[in-house]
């Protein structure tokens, strides 16, 4: 009979230590699973012994025949049971199910199954197992007709999965339109990583202000007194070519003394979302908006995120701004930030600032930019966005000093045809008008970070990224 010690023995301390010289011959791999098999071997030999007498006890020829007399308890009380032990648990619960368990694929014909109730669903994602579906489950229209399983996309959920099946059970939550389309594809992405795409309607809107009979919104009497009013000044945005949602904006203007007091306007998306709006739930849901090829699931409706938030040329728009009066190496002398009332001038993309930037010397004519404000021309514009780009260059080129990352990842360029089918796509290049506005986005986010820290020291989130590892 094998013992239960509650403390080793010395002879067993002792085998154990004659022992260990042979132990160290073994590879790691080789002690941390052929061993725990041999003990365990030798143990139940040990036990079948005492159950028949004439069962022989048999001990692999390469370790010593006192092991017998041992169980995996008692290896484990030694000082160096680690060295050769490989530890072992199990699942004991699942807290939270990461995976949505659902997945996209086709359906297996009803012939390849020996049960004609059931019948395969073969997901695209070869990671995750082919799941049992009742035809019960199955359209009906498709059920007399299996050759045309292979013509449709379909939308599976695991439901179950019992220890006496191979694969899991579970049943059709969609069927999606003709294989390969570019609709078909889209919704089975959206659906395997749940995000939510249903269309936003008048639902959502509830509680935001309407539009006149112009589709304008017009500004409230109250946030015209109490906002600083910039509609004087140059202020346009630069974008991508195709953005419609246009949620920030630069000014700069020279002062005396060699300064410049330089802007970041930010579309005050705070005021038209209030809490327990239906638009402030389905946004903190959604977290963001998701881009696809083809289209964009927006975070808010389009009435916020197309019109009464964007900052559209032209058009008068609340805005959060942070305004700084620097030098032209970057040197900060002071800084504001409040709500202000701005209209943009002139909706730039990233290539037309960067051929001002490459012929800052160029003449414009009246044609190649549409301003919607008398007061500047294309040269006015021309001239802020160099400064602009001089000033952002100092300002990078002292993060970079300060030991700031720059990770340039290729963006692609997708060509659609009228169907919205991509059709090609190009590597789209980072300018430097990139990074204008990207140095100036920075700032404005760290010199409103030291403003929420100085007056909530107690409350400010501090967001510090991990040091990097350095690799041999």
């Amino acid at each position: 009979m094998l013992r239960e010690f509650n403390q080793i023995p010395l002879f067993a301390e002792k085998r154990m230590m004659n022992c260990h010289t042979q132990f160290k011959r073994y590879k790691l791999d080789q002690k941390t699973s052929k061993l725990t098999k041999k003990v365990k071997s030798a143990e139940s030999s040990i036990v079948d012994a005492s159950k028949s007498s004439k069962s022989k006890i048999e001990i692999p020829s390469s370790l010593p025949k006192s092991l017998a007399l041992l169980t995996v308890e008692d290896l484990m009380k030694c000082s160096f049971w680690k060295q050769f032990i490989q530890r072992t648990g199990k699942v004991k619960v699942i807290l939270e199910k990461v995976h949505s368990r659902i997945a996209g694929g086709t359906l297996s014909s009803l012939s390849s199954t020996s049960n004609s109730s059931y019948t395969f669903f073969v997901p695209l994602d070869s990671k995750i197992p082919r799941i049992v579906i009742s035809t019960k489950d199955i359209p009906s229209s498709l059920n007399s007709c299996t050759q045309s399983y292979d013509d449709y996309l379909f939308i599976a959920q695991i439901d179950s999965w019992p220890e006496y099946s191979k694969f899991p059970f579970g049943k059709i939550i969609k069927q999606l339109s003709d294989r390969g389309s570019i609709e078909s594809e889209s919704t089975l992405i959206l659906m395997e990583h749940k995000v939510d795409y249903e269309d936003l309607d008048q639902t959502f809107c509830a509680g935001l202000p309407l539009l006149n009979e112009h589709n304008e919104f017009t500004l409230p009497l109250q946030e015209v007194v109490t906002r600083r009013i910039l509609l004087n000044e140059c202020v346009f945005t630069i974008d991508p070519l195709t953005a419609r949602d246009l949620d920030d904006a630069l000014s700069i203007k020279r002062l005396d003394n060699d300064l410049f007091e330089v802007g970041v306007h930010i579309a005050d998306v705070s005021y038209f979302v209030k809490e327990g709006f239906a638009c402030d739930d389905i946004a903190r849901k959604r977290a963001t908006s998701v881009y696809l090829v083809q289209k964009v699931i927006p975070m808010l409706p389009q009435l916020l995120s197309n019109k009464l938030c964007s900052l559209n040329p032209g058009e008068e728009k609340l805005t959060f701004s942070v305004i700084w009066k620097m030098d032209k190496e970057g040197n900060i002398y002071d800084t504001s930030i409040g709500r202000t009332i701005i209209r943009s001038c002139v909706k730039l993309s990233y290539e037309m600032a960067q051929c001002m930037i490459d012929e800052p010397n160029r003449e414009w004519s009246p044609n190649e930019i549409s301003i919607m404000d008398s007061k500047w021309n294309a040269s006015d514009i021309s001239r802020r966005v160099n400064d602009l780009m001089n000033i952002a260059r100092r300002l990078l080129a002292k993060r970079i000093d300060s030991g700031a990352l720059k990770i340039s990842k290729t963006k692609f360029q997708f060509a659609l045809d009228s169907n919205y089918s991509p059709q090609g796509f190009t590597c789209n290049a980072l300018m430097e008008s990139n990074s204008l506005v990207e140095e100036f986005m920075l700032l404005a986010n760290v010199t409103v970070a030291e403003h929420i820290y100085k007056a909530y020291p107690e409350l400010a989130f501090l967001r510090c990224h991990p040091p990097l590892e350095k690799k041999p």
